[in-house]
C-alpha cells in the first residue's frame, strides 16, 4: 500500500471485481426476471421493497415457536366477543369481521375463527344487525368439536352462531339459531 505500483495494482484488482459483479448482476437479474413474472412481482413492487431495505424500514418478522405457542394458547382460550361487522367488497361479498373485547380482530375460517387483514374499523363498515342482539359473548375462538366448515359459537341469550358448508363448491351458509320462537336465519357466504 505504500508504493505506487501496488496501488494501482490495487485499483485494477478491484476495478476486475467490480466488474465480475457488474455482470453477476446483470445475468442473476436476467435469470430471475422470468420468476419474477410468474411470482406476480411486478418492477414497481421491487422497487417498493428495495426503497424500503434503503431507508430501515424494518419488516414484520416470522413469528418464532414460543409465539405459535402463545398463539396456539389464545385460539384455546375464551375471548369477549363485543361486534361482528360486515361490509361491501367490491368483487362481491360481503365478509364478516369479528372484533374481540382485547381490539383484536378475526374472520370466519375453516376451524373456527382465523387470523384477517383488517386491523381498525372503516367507516363504511356496520354491525350486524342480525348478531347484534346476542352480544356481548364469550367465545372460544376454535371451537373443540368442530369439522372444516362446521362449527358453532355459542352467544348471549341461549342464541348460536353455527357456520356449515355451503351448496356450491368454495361457499359457506351460516346463520343464528335462538332459543325464542326456535327462529333461525340463515347466510350464504364465499371463503
Amino acid at each position: 500500500m505504500f508504493r505506487t505500483d501496488d496501488i494501482f495494482e490495487l485499483i485494477k484488482e478491484l476495478d476486475d471485481y467490480s466488474e465480475i459483479f457488474s455482470k453477476l448482476n446483470e445475468d442473476i437479474s436476467c435469470w430471475f426476471r422470468s420468476k419474477y413474472n410468474e411470482l406476480g412481482l411486478t418492477d414497481e413492487i421491487l422497487e417498493d421493497s428495495l426503497n424500503c431495505i434503503l431507508s430501515g424500514i424494518e419488516e414484520e418478522q416470522l413469528p418464532d415457536k414460543d409465539m405459535i405457542k402463545e398463539l396456539k394458547q389464545k385460539l384455546k382460550q375464551k375471548h369477549r366477543l363485543v361486534r361482528v361487522w360486515e361490509f361491501e367488497l367490491k368483487e362481491k361479498g360481503k365478509p364478516l369481521v369479528f372484533e374481540m373485547q382485547d381490539g383484536s380482530f378475526w374472520q370466519l375460517c375453516h376451524a373456527g375463527l382465523g387470523w384477517t387483514q383488517y386491523q381498525q374499523i372503516e367507516p363504511h363498515w356496520i354491525e350486524h344487525p342480525a348478531i347484534k342482539p346476542y352480544l356481548p359473548a364469550d367465545i372460544i375462538l376454535r371451537p373443540k368439536d368442530s369439522k372444516p366448515w362446521e362449527y358453532v359459537f355459542k352467544l348471549k341469550a341461549g342464541s348460536e352462531l353455527w357456520v356449515k358448508p355451503g351448496k356450491l363448491k368454495k361457499t359457506f351458509t351460516w346463520g343464528i339459531r335462538t332459543k325464542k320462537k326456535d327462529t333461525e336465519q340463515q347466510f350464504e357466504s364465499k371463503k
